[in-house]
């Protein structure tokens, strides 16, 4: 049996990060439901993942800006509509808009940030809850070694994501006791 049999994975995000991740939990039996502010986004992933030949009963798409909390609480919701139950959050769900620091602007800044670190904030406690009555549940921020040792014209990037470290960190401290585990990972270039 695959570790993640009829486990159901919420993944924020649907890009080439969400896709690979996607892949892999489905390959361990999960079920899995995207996130996105693009439903363009949405149907290409899905499509391409059903095109490889992977079960659509198990794939699900749901527009979400995660900038918006109200809105990562529907998202939560409609995977619990349909699958009673989410076992992961994988905060893939990312953007990057290179400028140098003396050049950027205050919306660069904020967009960044609000997306990148506060975009994980709502999901994460959109999806907490659930955790904390069962006692039972993980959740995998997707940072970057930009966030660990900065890089040129990514000021806003960077830091979001020495942020989503921190913000990682800390909640693993507060929810390790009640059976949830909290973790990230830093790709390179």
């Amino acid at each position: 049996m695959e570790r993640y049999q009829d486990k159901v994975v919420l993944i924020t995000g649907a890009g080439d990060v969400a896709e690979a991740a996607a892949k892999r939990l489905l390959c361990e039996g999960a079920k899995v439901a995207f996130s996105d502010f693009s439903q363009e986004a949405l149907d290409a992933a899905i499509s391409g993942l059903k095109a490889e030949g992977w079960d659509g009963e198990r794939l699900m798409g749901i527009k979400c800006d995660v900038r918006k909390y109200e809105e990562c609480e529907a998202a939560a919701n409609a995977v619990l509509a349909r699958w009673g139950q989410i076992d992961t959050l994988v905060a893939t769900a990312g953007i990057i808009r290179h400028c140098p620091i003396d050049e950027m602007t205050e919306a660069q800044w904020q967009d960044v940030v609000d997306v990148n670190l506060t975009g994980a904030f709502h999901m994460i406690r959109a999806c907490l809850p659930l955790f904390i009555r069962r006692r039972a549940g993980s959740i995998v921020n997707i940072t970057s070694v930009s966030g660990m040792m900065g890089n040129p014209g990514q000021a806003n990037y960077a830091s979001s994501k020495a942020g989503l470290i921190g913000l990682t960190k800390t909640i693993a401290r507060e929810v390790a006791s009640r059976g949830i585990t909290v973790n990230a990972v830093a790709p390179g270039f």
